[in-house]
């Protein structure tokens, strides 16, 4: 069985759920924090259900998906992280974002690296990758930081995004 609610340090890891969609709504609703996600702004109440809904629909068909981050202190929602395949391929990559207050904590870090230690661990993956646009310098700091390196051997989201990865066999080594 599969443990699906994991915490790191500061942070419990909750799989979101279907009453998930007002914190959803309200983190996709800002231009800050969505400027390196797909659409590269806000998204309206419909584009932001459709993301919702497939993070629901990935952990009802995978049993593994994106989890809403709580920072255990002050039992808040502070953003999300999570593992997912990306669309319409065998690519598991990593996924995460933070409300602003949170930024600059660690805690992206540090909910990439549990995201990972759970995927080789728990989901028995054997490669985890991570994609950010070129000028989002923060992820690509937090996917190097966690061990990953460029790959230039996959291409889920065309040449708008440079790809990293880090295989089970390197992860454990650098433990």
């Amino acid at each position: 069985m599969i443990n699906l609610e994991i915490e790191s340090k500061r942070l419990n890891f909750i799989p979101i759920k279907n009453n998930d969609f007002d914190f959803t709504k309200l983190y996709l609703s800002d231009p800050e924090r969505t400027r390196y996600l797909p659409l590269e702004r806000p998204y309206s109440k419909q584009e932001a259900k459709e993301w919702f809904n497939g993070k629901i629909t990935h952990w009802e068909k995978h049993h593994f998906g994106t989890f809403l981050l709580w920072e255990k202190e002050s039992n808040k929602r502070v953003g999300f992280c999570g593992l997912e395949f990306a669309r319409n391929t065998h690519f598991i990559d990593i996924r995460y974002g933070l409300m602003q207050e949170s930024w600059g904590k660690g805690y992206a870090f540090e909910a990439a690296a549990r995201c990972i230690e759970y995927g080789f661990d728990n989901l028995r993956l054997e490669i985890i990758y991570g994609a950010a646009v070129p000028e989002n310098y923060s992820s690509i700091h937090i996917l190097k930081k966690v061990g990953m390196k460029p790959d230039s051997t996959i291409d889920c989201y065309g040449d708008v995004v440079d790809y990293f990865s880090i295989t089970r066999t390197k992860y454990k080594a650098q433990k």
